[in-house]
């Protein structure tokens, strides 16, 4: 994830790469999705509690459901229940 973030007036870089899993769930159309890894670019200053409330509602580790789209074969949209939509594109190198 690459962007920023502003809140209260100040402005906040978020620049992290997340890895996640997201296995098929028993409700209609949607995914558990699990962060497995988080790595933190040091340009990130982006607080732990408003990347908890406002962009991921879990840290790694923590399951939560959503929905996931094929763009194409390279990105997928993510929409978890309560947060933004993310479109995430996958290295060239991964599969």
């Amino acid at each position: 994830m690459t962007g920023s973030v502003t809140q209260d007036g100040k402005e906040y870089l978020v620049s992290r790469t997340l890895f996640f899993t997201a296995k098929i769930s028993e409700l209609n159309n949607m995914y558990i999705t699990r962060i497995t890894q988080e790595d933190i670019d040091k340009r990130d200053n982006l607080p732990k509690e408003l990347w908890l409330q406002y962009m991921f509602p879990k840290s790694s580790g923590g399951e939560f459901y959503s929905e996931i789209k094929e763009m194409n074969k390279n990105a997928v949209l993510i929409q978890s229940l309560s947060n933004p939509f993310y479109i995430c594109v996958r290295a060239e190198d991964q599969y």
